[in-house]
């Protein structure tokens, strides 16, 4: 027998379908455990008249739009009613009345605090002046007294006299560190009127042609910079040297250096230069 037939036989059987037994799950909110109860027969019945039977048979429903006609509830005049039932009506309906309002005056009277005391008004703010808060700085700290408190001026006077007798004689308390404080040279120089022509920053020669010398704006330790800088300068590079040396060791002995003060690695001076005094042959 082929292998192909082996194979059509083993797959040509039904194949055994085994389902592994589940646990009894509870029934969800829309099973009903059981059968049903004598209750339930019953809506079932009311739901089966209305949707189960056929169309021409079916109950018209109610319209919302037309509503449903009254009856006429009108007292009958016919009958006579006694007065006192009038009175004995109108005495209970007063009577609610007046123990609504008791109730009402009583909420009130529980409502009021028992010591009753005047509403809170927070003091004005004192005006400052502009003291902007630089981050870099530190706050400003005013002074004792200052910003001195506005004059007290009368609402109006009696004769224009006086008003200038007033404004004239009003006076302004000076601050001690105003009165200790020295003014600098610039500021001295700023309170005084302006001057025409300005004042020149340099002064010019009286013969305009006459050259005006250099400024020297280098100081002491820039100038000694400046010299390291020019002798690092002028000296040749070290790389360069150790590489004449090793290709003309004559050349370089005969320029005055000594070629064994350079690294053999990297060319830098291994020590301090030796000069030797140049014989002429």
């Amino acid at each position: 027998m082929a292998s192909w037939e082996k194979w059509v036989e083993r797959n040509a059987k039904p194949k055994i379908k085994f389902s592994v037994p589940q646990l009894p799950q509870p029934p969800t909110r829309w099973q009903k455990p059981g059968p049903m109860d004598r209750q339930q027969w019953i809506d079932f019945h009311k739901w089966a008249k209305v949707n189960a039977c056929p169309l021409q048979q079916r109950p018209k429903r109610k319209s919302r739009s037309a509503p449903e006609p009254t009856p006429n509830l009108k007292p009958d005049r016919s009958i006579p009613i006694s007065p006192l039932v009038f009175i004995c009506v109108a005495s209970e309906l007063q009577a609610e009345r007046d123990r609504k309002r008791e109730l009402k005056e009583k909420i009130e009277i529980l409502s009021q605090p028992k010591y009753k005391r005047e509403k809170y008004l927070p003091p004005p703010k004192r005006e400052h002046p502009y003291r902007p808060q630089l981050p870099y700085r530190p706050p400003p700290k005013p002074e004792r007294g200052r910003p001195t408190e506005k004059p007290k001026v009368p609402c109006c006077f009696q004769h224009e006299e006086l008003k200038i007798n007033f404004w004239s004689n009003l006076r302004f308390k000076i601050s001690p560190q105003a009165l200790k404080a020295k003014p600098s040279k610039k500021v001295v120089e700023l309170a005084r009127p302006r001057t025409y022509p300005p004042k020149l920053h340099c002064p010019l020669p009286a013969n305009k042609d006459e050259k005006i010398p250099k400024r020297k704006k280098m100081s002491a330790k820039q100038w000694k910079d400046h010299l390291m800088r020019l002798d690092f300068l002028s000296q040749p590079n070290p790389r360069v040297l150790a590489d004449l040396a090793l290709s003309f060791p004559d050349l370089i002995v005969g320029a005055g250096l000594q070629v064994g003060c350079l690294c053999k690695y990297c060319g830098c001076p291994t020590g301090k230069p030796v000069y030797y005094d140049l014989v002429d042959e």
